[in-house]
């Protein structure tokens, strides 16, 4: 039986996933060790700022959940495939609401294109193909 090779666009938003959650785990684990006030930050959550006192566990639960989805993404399996996509319309969903606070930025810009890029790259069917054959790869 043939097997699949992984899309060469899928590296790239593996290391994608992995800078975001490193970038995640220290946004998170900084302020937590050196118990700096998240005040500040709370001005800029928009309509997430209830999310303020809690910023630095979110953003480290974040962080592992990016880690853990690259790892997925990158040994090809289907769990990790389909909680990318829910995890992206979610974040689409939240770019949203922050374009309805006003609180739009050229970052929410830039993210919104990577993360709708992501979108249509693992909705693609070559991409698509890779994930299904999942139980086919481990098949003895």
């Amino acid at each position: 039986m043939k097997s699949l090779t992984r899309p060469r666009g899928l590296n790239i938003i593996c290391i994608i996933l992995v800078l975001a959650g490193l970038l995640s785990l220290v946004g998170g684990a900084v302020p937590a060790l050196f118990l700096l006030n998240t005040s500040a930050v709370a001005q800029g959550l928009g309509f997430l700022q209830f999310l303020a006192p809690v910023l630095s566990i979110v953003l480290i639960v974040l962080g592992v959940f990016y880690l853990s989805l690259s790892y997925g993404l990158w040994k090809g399996y289907r769990w990790a495939w389909a909680a990318n996509i829910i995890f992206i319309l979610v974040h689409i969903v939240a770019d949203i609401g922050f374009v309805a606070s006003r609180s739009f930025a050229l970052d929410k810009v830039i993210g919104l294109a990577i993360i709708t890029a992501m979108l249509g790259y693992l909705l693609s069917p070559h991409v698509r193909a890779y994930f299904a054959h999942e139980k086919q790869k481990y098949a003895l």
